[in-house]
């Protein structure tokens, strides 16, 4: 099932979205220019941190996105959050 955050995202995995990218502008719904960030979310269970990608209209859609991603198990420790090679945060599992 995707997400229902107006990402711009299928379902992948484990229901998690993972951004249809394709070269050139990915516009959204509303025709908006969409923005790209990678989630490398840290899981207790591995060493390296699983990299999901997404499509969303703003920050505020990463971040909701990231607090989903960070509370879907509790083997889930944090997630970092990068646009292009700008960390934008970082959310741990103590602040959500």
């Amino acid at each position: 099932m995707p997400l229902q955050c107006g990402c711009a995202v299928i379902a992948g995995a484990a229901g998690i979205g993972f951004a249809v990218r394709q070269s050139g502008i990915v516009k959204g719904e509303s025709g908006a220019a969409m923005r790209h960030f990678a989630f490398h979310v840290a899981d207790d269970r591995s060493a390296e941190p699983a990299v999901r990608k997404a499509s969303v209209r703003d920050e505020f859609e990463a971040r909701t996105l990231a607090e989903r991603m960070l509370r879907e198990t509790y083997h889930h420790t944090s997630v970092e959050v990068w646009e292009e090679s700008r960390r934008v945060w970082v959310l741990s599992a103590q602040e959500a």
